[in-house]
């Protein structure tokens, strides 16, 4: 996984990609321990709430 500042601002090219790795990462370390997820989202300035268009 690949994090950098961008100039200008925003967020790297590859970091949609990166951020669902990560959850993917979490939610498969999460499950190992019996906790079991309902629901999954990535919350952005445009969708900041559930619900919001940001469930992936």
């Amino acid at each position: 996984m690949h994090f950098e500042h961008t100039r200008g601002g925003g967020l790297h090219a590859t970091a949609r990609a990166d951020v669902a790795a990560l959850l993917d990462t979490l939610a498969a370390e999460l499950a190992g321990t019996g906790f079991a997820s309902s629901r999954r989202a990535i919350l952005t300035a445009e969708a900041r709430r559930w619900g919001g268009g940001g469930d992936q």
